[in-house]
């Protein structure tokens, strides 16, 4: 389909794009081309679902000419890149081919503030607004009431629920080895940590050793380890050492929880104290319970 260069300035883009307009039961799926925010029109979305409209046509009539350079709208622009480095789409984003403008749908359907809900956005020297946008209250109140809406209606967004679910279980089976290395370290006695937190060093320790050694027989733990392993401060990764401490101490928690739990339980007890000082000269109490557990 061919776009006709000057779009803006045709005063029914509903002439211009007949094809797009509606089907035969006038519904449309360009934002744009949306008279009244109806009831009808809402509930059509909802039960219809969300057309991107990015596959249809190009994006010749989102053309606007800078100072530098003419620019366009890009398929780029309806994903983002998450501070865990994965790529998200978004599904939201709605693209007008009559005016060359990007809209979000909640916010347009559910009465949002600024460009995306009203005129749309084509600004496309900046697009940090788009992200501005996404982070804004009112946009994610009207993703809500759009969610809301679609399990009223048993239609909950499959997409971001499978995102959503598969993003949980990816972080599990990334704790599960982490927690395995941890517990083995811990219940031999053996230290941790090394002079480095690198992976691939001589000298990182024994619990990054050792999470190199499964990774040579587990692809999944391989993989993770070369995308976030070494990515520094400021990167979720659960491979730190702040976060191994972290898993031992609530560890330790269970295990004196489990402990007193047992103590109280048992009918004969006896407790010791006895301390000593260490080679820095510093004393060390150690608490020393003895107890019958029946079986």
């Amino acid at each position: 389909m061919e776009i006709p260069e000057q779009v803006e300035s045709c005063e029914n883009p509903k002439k211009a794009f007949p094809e797009i307009s509606g089907s035969s039961d006038n519904f449309s799926y360009d934002p744009a081309l949306w008279d009244e925010i109806t009831e009808e029109l809402r509930q059509n979305f909802i039960n219809r679902g969300i057309k991107q409209n990015i596959d249809l046509l190009d994006f010749e009539a989102s053309r606007r000419n800078y100072n530098d350079r003419v620019r366009y709208c890009s398929k780029g622009l309806f994903k983002t890149r998450l501070k865990n480095a994965e790529t998200h789409t978004r599904d939201f984003l709605i693209y007008s081919a009559s005016t060359g403008r990007l809209y979000f749908l909640p916010c347009r359907l559910f009465n949002g503030k600024g460009p995306f809900a009203s005129t749309g956005f084509n600004d496309w020297k900046n697009p940090i607004t788009i992200e501005q946008h996404e982070n804004s209250q009112n946009h994610k109140n009207c993703v809500l009431i759009l969610l809301q809406r679609q399990k009223a209606a048993g239609q909950v967004d499959a997409l971001h629920v499978k995102e959503y679910k598969r993003e949980v279980q990816y972080w599990r089976e990334v704790l599960k080895r982490v927690v395995a290395a941890i517990k083995a370290l811990a219940s031999r006695g053996l230290s941790f940590r090394g002079s480095t937190e690198v992976f691939g060093s001589l000298h990182n320790g024994n619990y990054m050793m050792l999470l190199e050694f499964l990774a040579e027989f587990d692809p999944f733990l391989a993989d993770h380890i070369e995308k976030h392993g070494n990515q520094g401060r400021g990167n979720v990764s659960y491979l730190s050492s702040s976060i191994c401490e972290e898993i031992i101490q609530i560890m330790a928690t269970e295990v004196l929880k489990s402990i007193d739990q047992e103590v109280t339980e048992a009918k004969y007890y006896s407790i010791s104290v006895d301390s000593t000082p260490d080679i820095t000269h510093t004393d060390q109490l150690a608490f020393i319970t003895r107890y019958n557990k029946e079986e």
